[in-house]
C-alpha cells in the first residue's frame, strides 16, 4: 500500500489511539476537513481504517488499544449500534426514530435499551455483551457529573457518541462526539410563533429536567428581543406530579390575564 504523508499521519494517530477525529487531525495538519475526509476514505478503501461518523477507527480485524483482545467483526453481518436512552416518550421518540432511520439507511442494526431514568450500566453492559460495534449513549446527568461515571464512559470498549447531553469539559469526555437538540433555538422559535399569532403575555412552566435550563435560557433570550410582556407567571423548578404547583401556576395565569404558556 502507498500512502501520502497526510494519510500516514492519520494512520499513525489511529494506531496510537484506536481512533481519529476529522476536526482534530485537520487542525493538526493545517488542512481542510474535506481533505482529511478524502484521505480517510482512501485509507478505508485500502482496508487500513474503518470509517465512522466524524472520523475513523482501527479495522475490525485489528485489536484496539482500548480493549484487551481483538474485536471480532464479521463483515457478512450488519454493523450493530446500541442506543441507550432514559425514555421512549416525549421528544426521545423522535430521537429514536431518527436514529433508526439513519441506521436503516446505511444497513446497520440498532439495538435499543431504555433505562427509565434508572441505572445506565446494566443496559449498556447487555448491549456490549451482545456484540454491538458502537454506542449512542444518553447518560443520566448524575453519571456525567460524577468522576466514576465519566471514567466508566471513557473506558467503554467501543466508539461512543453522547446523545442529548453536553458533557462539561471537566468530565474529560472531549474526545467523544456529542449531538443534542437545540432547545434554546427551539424555545425561541416557539415563542416567536406565539407572538406572531398575537400572544404577548406568555407564562413558563418547566420541570427540573436536564433540558430545562436550555428552555429557560431560550425563553429569557426571546423575552429580550420579542414584544413579550413582563409579569406573566413563571415556575421553572416544580417537581413531576406536583399538582399543587400546577394549580398555583394556572391561578397565576388567570390572575395576570395570561392566556398562553410554554411548558
Amino acid at each position: 500500500m502507498i500512502f501520502t504523508l497526510r494519510q500516514e499521519a492519520i494512520l499513525r494517530e489511529v494506531r496510537r489511539n484506536g481512533s481519529v477525529k476529522v476536526t482534530e487531525i485537520a487542525a493538526e495538519l493545517a488542512v481542510s476537513r474535506m481533505t482529511v475526509r478524502r484521505d480517510v476514505a482512501a485509507l478505508a478503501d485500502q482496508g487500513a481504517v474503518t470509517r465512522v461518523y466524524g472520523g475513523a477507527i482501527l479495522p475490525r480485524s485489528e485489536p484496539s488499544p482500548r480493549t484487551e483482545a481483538p474485536v471480532a467483526y464479521d463483515r457478512g453481518r450488519a454493523f450493530s449500534i446500541g442506543m441507550a436512552v432514559p425514555s421512549r416518550s416525549a421528544y426521545y421518540r423522535d430521537v429514536i426514530e431518527g436514529a433508526q432511520a439513519a441506521a436503516q439507511a446505511v444497513g446497520a442494526r440498532l439495538t435499543l435499551g431504555v433505562s427509565a431514568y434508572g441505572d445506565d450500566l446494566p443496559q449498556v453492559e447487555r448491549m456490549l455483551a451482545s456484540g454491538v460495534d458502537g454506542l449512542l449513549l444518553t447518560p443520566l446527568p448524575q453519571t456525567l457529573q460524577s468522576a466514576a461515571g465519566a471514567a466508566w464512559i471513557r473506558e467503554l470498549s467501543v466508539p461512543v457518541v453522547i446523545v442529548e447531553r453536553r458533557p462539561e469539559p471537566a468530565a474529560g469526555l472531549d474526545h467523544l462526539d456529542c449531538v443534542a437538540s437545540d432547545h434554546v433555538r427551539g424555545t425561541m422559535q416557539a415563542l416567536r410563533h406565539l407572538v406572531d399569532l398575537g400572544h404577548g403575555r406568555i407564562g413558563l412552566l418547566a420541570c427540573p429536567t436536564p433540558t430545562a435550563p436550555w428552555i429557560v435560557r431560550g425563553f429569557d433570550i426571546a423575552a429580550e428581543i420579542l414584544p413579550i410582556a413582563s409579569g406573566a407567571p413563571r415556575i421553572t423548578e416544580h417537581a413531576f406530579g406536583d399538582v399543587e404547583a400546577v394549580d398555583d401556576f394556572l391561578d397565576a395565569m388567570a390572575a395576570t390575564g395570561t392566556k398562553t404558556s410554554s411548558m
